[in-house]
């Protein structure tokens, strides 16, 4: 076959390559996760206390109605919301990071009634997802056997027990329930040999144990 023809053979099959191609369309997935929201509004009311300025306190009010009329159903979170509708199978993840959003905002508005949704979903979250065997990251497992940890281990995110404690000492603190802070100390306080032997694995933790340090 002559180059020529080789070449003008390539074209149109270029061309109509592209010309399907430009019939389809990218899929899109615009679910509102809960989770990677918690993280967004825990920067937003960081910068909103920091800074001062009124578009990131404006932000941040408008994405924690997110949680309290939507996301969060007065029981239980929902994982995301897609096309407005709440689902998914929801982890401790969600509630770890969702009810760490919320404690920032709380300090950031001082607003009692979030003071009182942050301690709602972290205590929901405890309840959910630790038994006196230890945490679970979600309730589907698939090896149900001891399928606990005394503690988790941060990954690519911080350890979200770790955090959803660090959550309740905060609320415990400024609430002055010295029951749930004694609850919360008893979860902290465990055997630290492991810790100790990997603890690049265990920085939120330990983190949390030097809060509570300086604390007492």
């Amino acid at each position: 076959m002559p180059l020529d023809t080789v070449e003008e053979t390539l074209i149109n099959i270029r061309h109509k390559l592209k010309k399907a191609r430009n019939k389809r369309q990218l899929p899109v997935d615009n679910k509102v996760l809960a989770a990677w929201n918690g993280l967004l509004l825990s920067s937003i009311s960081k910068a909103a206390m920091t800074s001062g300025k009124s578009h990131y306190r404006q932000a941040a009010a408008k994405l924690y109605q997110l949680f309290a009329k939507q996301l969060w159903d007065g029981k239980q979170l929902h994982r995301f919301i897609h096309n407005g509708t709440p689902g998914g199978q929801v982890s401790l993840e969600d509630y770890a990071y969702v009810s760490q959003g919320i404690i920032f905002w709380a300090r950031a508005s001082n607003d009692p009634q979030v003071w009182k949704l942050a301690r709602q979903i972290a205590l929901a979250g405890l309840q959910r997802f630790h038994n006196k065997n230890g945490w679970q990251l979600s309730e589907s497992l698939v090896i149900h056997y001891n399928a606990r940890e005394l503690v988790l281990t941060d990954h690519t995110m911080p350890s979200p027990s770790a955090t959803l404690l660090n959550v309740l000492y905060a609320i415990a603190i400024h609430q002055q329930d010295d029951k749930l802070k004694q609850q919360v100390l008893q979860y902290v306080d465990i055997d630290l040999s492991e810790m100790v032997s990997a603890p690049l694995w265990y920085g939120t933790h330990i983190l949390l144990i030097h809060h509570i340090l300086q604390k007492s």
